[in-house]
């Protein structure tokens, strides 16, 4: 099983329940350790807030605030909310040459 790049950032943000939820998700999304990985929106809502009706104005605010984290650890996650009638997705993005530990 990989180690999630972003195992620090989990433990500062531990008192903020929303945002751990959120980088525990993406990172459970992601079990073969790729580089890029997409996660339907209304699957991260359900399981962060517990619903799907949640706007993705509030989502978009919350990643934003869960990357600002992830840059102070310096870990290069970019992380994009799409939300159109085809299109309704959260996609991650590390860059191929980041390297996190394998356990």
């Amino acid at each position: 099983m990989l180690s999630c790049p972003w195992a620090k950032c989990l433990e500062e943000i531990g008192s903020n329940p929303r945002l751990l939820a959120l980088g525990q998700f993406l990172w459970k999304k992601n079990p073969k350790g790729l580089s890029e990985w997409t996660i339907d929106l209304d699957k991260l809502k359900q399981q962060v807030w517990g619903d799907e009706v949640t706007p993705t104005s509030t989502v978009r605010s919350l990643v934003s605030d869960f990357r600002k984290h992830l840059e102070a650890h310096n870990v290069p996650l970019t992380i994009s909310v799409h939300d159109t009638r085809d299109k309704r997705r959260v996609r991650c993005t590390l860059p191929k040459d980041f390297k996190f530990d394998l356990s």
